[in-house]
């Protein structure tokens, strides 16, 4: 992650805002192997949606894209303290090596795309990829919106999400395409496909079931109003983001896209939760899961309260 400190904390941040997991997984492997420093690992923490940063973007755009702009700015500035702080002290391990296992297949000299065949696993990949995306980039997924003066505030977040799905569904095939057989039968088929789309669309489906309990009981009535209430759900947000993994968080998202919990809890949430990264990071070194999760519990309460006052709450 470079060789200043300095800008250690914006490349945590930049791996932090990739999309989904991925980048959380590079900046906890860097950190555990005394590569990275505590700064960045902060900022990636911090700058995360993890996997339920997609379910955000897909039921409301905008606070996708603007929290995650503005989750970025949180977590660079935050690591960069830290290391400051710290004097960019790096990683849990000093750099020691032995405790990942090395796949000697990924380690092998082996050009950039050149091809091993279209096997089941590759081809059933690569249709769901592909028509993913042009199903996402034609329209024909999605939600199609409330209409009237609802559906025109939304647009612009819409037609970004549209082109970012879209996109990014194009680029996963095109590794698919490029990867070597051993890549996307051991990794992306046996441990994402197998692995982890079942929970992710078993937790979507107990979220929404949830979700509609609780409108028809109103049992969230009050969260909305009055500062107590609005403390309650902040409360409750926290402590969610604190489980190490996606899936609890994404109540939160539902409950915030139905207008049954206040914005504030769900900025504090998308502070202190970081999807499966933080799951790794308890793996490697319990002192540094908690010492992040509760600098991200500071913040939130900070960042939830700010939230407050300038919106006048």
């Amino acid at each position: 992650l470079g060789t200043r400190w300095g800008w250690q904390a914006a490349a945590g941040g930049a791996l932090g805002a990739i999309p989904g997991c991925a980048g959380g997984f590079v900046a906890v492997g860097l950190y555990a192997h005394g590569m990275a420093s505590f700064g960045a690992l902060l900022a990636m923490s911090v700058a995360t949606l993890g996997d339920d940063g997609l379910f955000l973007l897909a039921k409301a755009p905008g606070w996708g894209l603007g929290l995650t702009a503005g989750l970025l700015a949180l977590g660079v500035a935050s690591g960069w303290i830290a290391d400051f702080l710290w004097r960019g002290r790096k990683g849990a391990t000093g750099g020691e090596e032995g405790h990942y296992p090395v796949h000697e297949h990924d380690r092998a000299h082996r050009p950039w795309g050149a091809w091993e065949g279209l096997g089941w696993r590759r081809a059933a990949l690569l249709a769901g990829l592909v028509l993913f995306s042009v199903g996402t980039l034609a329209g024909w997924l999605g939600d199609a919106g409330g209409g009237g003066e609802e559906e025109a505030a939304v647009e612009w977040g819409e037609t970004a999400a549209k082109w970012l799905f879209g996109g990014l569904g194009l680029a996963a095939a095109a590794c698919v395409w490029k990867s070597s057989e051993h890549f996307v039968g051991e990794h992306l088929w046996k441990h994402i496909v197998r692995l982890h789309v079942p929970k992710v669309l078993l937790w979507t489906l107990g979220v929404l079931a949830a979700v509609k309990w609780a409108e028809g009981l109103g049992a969230m009535d009050g969260l909305m109003d009055g500062a107590t209430g609005r403390w309650l759900a902040v409360g409750g947000a926290i402590a969610l983001g604190w489980i190490p993994t996606a899936g609890p968080n994404l109540l939160v998202i539902g409950l915030f896209a139905r207008g049954m919990v206040p914005a504030e809890a769900l900025i504090a949430n998308s502070i202190v939760q970081d999807g499966h990264a933080s799951l790794a990071l308890l793996a490697e070194t319990r002192k540094g899961f908690f010492l992040t999760k509760g600098l991200k519990t500071l913040l939130a309460v900070g960042a939830a309260a700010a939230w407050g006052w300038l919106a006048g709450g």
